[in-house]
């Protein structure tokens, strides 16, 4: 028998085996983390923090904005025991207690400093952002031969893939192009990645047949390029979020090579430069929600092309929000290089490269990414000088806000950007 369940975010339909009851699983359409119901049980509840791990060895992560301490309560005294034991019986009891709590404290010490030791084979934690970016060259993709409508639009939308190797190498693209004929250089133009990552791996674009964060952008006029971002998680079955740890290694690992996912956005830019006449060079923007508008973040840090960034709800304290992770015995044997990197990938640490305009957005109740961060975000970039905008809703959530209400706010921005142009 298979089990029925939806998104408890956006509804989405899902039907699975029972072997994967009481699984976790990643939303292909909003990115949601979910829960696998019982049989014949109502879905759970869905879990808010969308950049989540649930397997060890990484269940440390699997809050990885740090759940809240448990409240202190007096717990109320056990009747004492009369005790048949001596004095020298007891004497000795504690002894060999004490020594076992030192042992104890020994070992978990130990343990604690281990976690910032190289890992046996896992070699130097390798270069930072600025040089792995100085050696960034493009990576060419097959340029579009066909497209295909979508049901209830006039946009077109076409699919290429490249097959290379290295940071880069290996990407998905998909391009809208708005109806119509358009003269070289007439259309602003939208890169926009997936969400729905643990800022700790990369992913593959979504199902075809999800257009929420990027259609709005074409059928108001833009060129949109959608596209992967290296290190995808092993995930054949949309319900089975099982991964052990080489591929973790992995994935992590082609994350850190393509820095959070900044070179698979600056071959996106090349690639339209190269085959998409349409686009105005001068008009390219980059958008994204959650996770990817870290990464579009981190892209106007790093792409001086761009004429404006726009992030969704964004994690911009990277460091801060994993912080939790850097302490746990071994780490660096599954992420070698974990603290220069969240270092390097979080976008308060990159403000004073960041020079296009900046457009923020956040609800007031989104219960994954606290709202008071996009408001020190972009306190910290009206003190740099970046010419911010910051819209919140008070209500919506993480996802729901972005759909009703970011995006068209986002598109409106960049009309009103790009005519300034």
């Amino acid at each position: 028998m298979s089990i029925q369940f939806n998104c408890p975010s956006c509804g989405k339909n899902y039907s699975v085996g029972e072997q994967l009851a009481g699984k976790q699983a990643k939303c292909k359409a909003c990115g949601a983390t979910m829960s696998i119901p019982l049989p014949a049980v109502a879905p759970l509840e869905d879990d808010p923090l969308e950049y989540g791990i649930k397997e060890d060895p990484f269940a440390a992560a699997s809050s990885l904005a740090p759940l809240p301490p448990k409240p202190r309560t007096a717990a109320a005294a056990p009747p004492k025991k009369k005790s048949g034991m001596n004095s020298g019986l007891k004497t000795l009891l504690y002894v060999v207690g004490g020594i076992a709590g030192i042992f104890a404290m020994i070992v978990i010490a130990c343990c604690g400093i281990l976690a910032y030791l190289p890992s046996a084979g896992a070699g130097p934690s390798g270069p930072g952002f600025a040089e792995r970016l100085n050696a960034y060259a493009y990576k060419p993709i097959p340029a579009v031969t066909s497209s295909h409508g979508i049901p209830g639009s006039d946009v077109r939308v076409a699919f290429v893939q490249s097959h290379g190797s290295g940071p880069a190498g290996k990407m998905q693209l998909r391009i809208y192009m708005p109806p119509g004929d358009h003269q070289p250089g007439s259309l602003p133009c939208v890169l926009v990645a997936p969400a729905g990552t643990p800022l700790l791996y990369g992913c593959e674009m979504d199902d075809d047949d999800y257009h929420d964060e990027t259609l709005p952008y074409a059928e108001a006029g833009m060129v949109v390029v959608f596209y992967s971002i290296d290190g995808p998680e092993d995930e054949e079955d949309p319900a089975d979020m099982q991964r052990n740890g080489s591929d973790a290694i992995i994935s992590y690992e082609a994350f850190r090579g393509s820095c959070a996912g900044v070179m698979n956005g600056k071959n996106a830019i090349d690639y339209v430069l190269q085959n998409v006449p349409q686009v105005n060079p001068n008009k390219i923007y980059t958008a994204g929600h959650s996770s990817a508008g870290t990464l579009s973040l981190l892209l106007a840090a790093h792409e001086p092309r761009l004429a404006g960034a726009i992030a969704y709800a964004p994690c911009s304290d990277v460091e801060g929000r994993l912080a939790a992770l850097t302490w746990v015995p071994g780490v660096n044997r599954i992420y070698p290089g974990l603290k220069q990197f969240l270092h390097d990938s979080s976008p308060n640490n990159n403000v004073s490269t960041i020079q296009c305009p900046v457009f923020l957005f956040h609800a007031r109740d989104d219960s994954n990414v606290e709202i008071s961060e996009s408001q020190a975000f972009s306190k910290q970039l009206a003190q740099a000088g970046v010419d911010v905008t910051f819209e919140t809703v008070e209500t919506g959530e993480h996802y729901e806000s972005m759909i009703d209400e970011g995006v068209p706010k986002g598109v409106q921005w960049i009309r009103q950007k790009a005519s300034q142009r």
